[in-house]
Parts: structure tokens; sequence; C-alpha cells
């Protein structure tokens, strides 16, 4: 028992030293580059363009990770990079990979950040601010999202809808995958300006174009419209506001459904009762890191607020492989 409680302990404490040496071989592309077939060292040094050594102990610990092969001189992916580290793949995590990478810093600020009771001073540029990092965000939500969007399309129910406004709906992801499954229904999806031609390239990489239409809203500061839908989708930007903004948009979007409508709320939120997964708790402790607004909304603080706005509560359930909280109301009653 005691070795075991070691080895865990040593598992929490060394976990850095496993992701550095993947983030380091995605932000090299060695994975790209061996995506090509079997390579040689002289081969891959000439296309990695580090020094020698440093190349030659970076393969070594992708080998010690499982990541990379070695066949006498000869270099390969193994079947989890070919599987998930190559952007070819449709399984591809590499911009998750990358977002993990940029997100890693701040983490050694935790201790900083808790000890004064508010975001510790880092030196990092929010999402509007830096084109770069806005891409990986968004391309990186949407690589996770389809790790459990068939999970969704089975149990985000929207038959007869017509009209979905999915707000803040970042790569489109959801919207998609409800166009998919329901081929009566035209999405309007709203985001800042910056983000739209992500939007562009991943919706018309579905060939959806048609049907989902894109239009820049700041779901903070812009109303959404008067009775205009019939759904409306809120996917995973209500962690990182405060709980008067999420108030706010709860309000603008019970205005903007028709009567009847529905919205639908996906997020991280942590549940009073201390049973929320793993990687749930620890986003909403990082959200506290860097998102220094964020006052961490549980599923009872929405479900209050969802209330205070003139929702009536219909169901709550996670999706299976990313534990992700999907949390639907009803617009049928008038406000108090």
């Amino acid at each position: 028992m005691e070795d075991l409680q070691f080895t865990y302990v040593m598992q929490l404490a060394l976990g850095y030293w496993n992701s550095h040496p993947l983030f380091t071989l995605v932000k090299l592309h060695v994975f790209e580059f061996l995506d090509d077939g079997p390579q040689s060292f002289k081969e891959l040094n000439s296309k990695v363009n580090i020094p020698a050594f440093s190349l030659d102990v970076v393969l070594k610990a992708g080998i010690a990770l499982r990541l990379i092969v070695k066949d006498g001189d000869s270099y390969s992916n193994s079947p989890i990079a070919r599987s998930l580290l190559v952007t070819t793949s449709p399984g591809s995590v590499v911009n998750w990979i990358k977002l993990m990478n940029r997100w890693s810093n701040p983490w050694t600020y935790l201790e900083e950040a808790v000890t004064i009771g508010r975001q510790a001073e880092i030196n990092y540029k929010s999402l509007g601010d830096d084109l770069e990092y806005q891409i990986d965000f968004i391309l990186a939500n949407h690589e996770i999202a389809l790790v459990s969007i068939n999970d969704f399309k089975q149990n985000v129910i929207v038959a007869g809808r017509k009209d979905l406004l999915d707000i803040g709906g970042g790569a489109g992801t959801y919207s998609i995958a409800l166009c998919q499954s329901n081929p009566e229904i035209k999405v309007r999806l709203l985001e800042l300006k910056s983000v739209l031609p992500i939007s562009e390239s991943v919706v018309n990489k579905y060939e959806l174009q048609d049907r989902i239409s894109l239009e820049e809203v700041d779901y903070t500061t812009n109303d959404f419209g008067i009775e205009i839908a019939d759904t409306i989708l809120l996917s995973n930007m209500l962690l990182q506001e405060p709980l008067a903004t999420t108030k706010s948009i709860l309000s603008k979007a019970y205005n903007a459904l028709k009567w009847d409508g529905e919205v639908i709320i996906q997020g991280y939120f942590l549940d009073d009762a201390s049973n929320s997964t793993l990687f749930t708790t620890l986003i909403n402790l990082y959200a506290t890191i860097i998102w220094n607004k964020s006052e961490g909304c549980t599923v009872q603080d929405l479900l209050r607020l969802l209330s205070e706005t003139g929702f009536e509560f219909e169901k709550i359930f996670k999706l299976k492989g990313t534990g992700l909280s999907v949390i639907k109301a009803k617009k049928n009653h008038g406000r108090s």
C-alpha cells in the first residue's frame, strides 16, 4: 500500500516532466515531420534545425513517453502519435496540446495567486490581444469537443426546432453537430470579429455555410435580439465570466427566445456536492489564476441565475468522454 501511495504522489509531482517534452516535440513539429514516414536522425535534424545533442535528448524523451519509435537509426511516430499528434489525423489534438503549453506557465503562479486572493501578476496576453493564441484556443476547444460530440448529438434533442442562436460559438462545433442531426435547423453564430474567420473556415470545411450564418457580436455588451430564436446555445463561455455578466447573458438570451424556447448551457461547472471530475475541478482552479474576473460559477449558481432571469430548469447531465455538464432550461412563463 505504501509503495502505491508513493508512486501516486510521485506521479503527481512529476506530471510536468511528462508534459513539457510533449509540448516541445509538438512545438518543434517533430510529429508532423515524422508523419511523412520513418526518417534517420540526420534527415530529421535538417528539418527540426536545432543542435544535434538537443534533438537527441528530446527524441529519447519521446521514445520513453511511447510517442516515438526507434528502429536502428530510423525514427517514426508511435500509434498514439499517428492518431492524436499530427494535424492530418481526424482525431488530432495538436491545437489542444499547444493551448495546454500556453497554460502551463501560469500554473507556476498558483501559490502567489491563492496567497494574495486574486490573480497573480503575470505578463500574459489576453485572448483578444494575441491572434496566434486565439487560433490555438478556438481550435483546441473544437478538437476537444469532438471527443464527446456523438454523445452530444444523442442527448441534446432539438427535434422540431428551426432557429438556433449560438452565442460565442467559437468554431461552431456544436452548431455543426446539431445541423448534422437536424436537417431543418438554421443557425446564427454570434462571435467577436477576430474569431469569425476561424468560425468560417471550420463551417466551410463541413460545407454548412448555407445553414450557419456568422454575425459579429460581443456577448458581454450587445443584445441578441427579441424573440428571434427557439433554441439558444451557450457553450464553454460562462465559466470565465463574473456572475453579474452571466446573469446579463442569460437575461438577454431569455429576451431573444421565442415563447417555449429553450436554452442549452454547457460548461465545466463545479458542483457544491464536491463530486465534480478532476478536470472540472482543476480548470476552475486555473480560472482563478488567469481569468481574474471569474468567480467560479457552480451548478447551483447557474440554476439560481436561470430562475432569477425567468427560465424553468428542465434537466442536467454530463457528456461522456469530457465530463462536460449540459443544462437545459425553458422559457415558458413570465418573469416575476
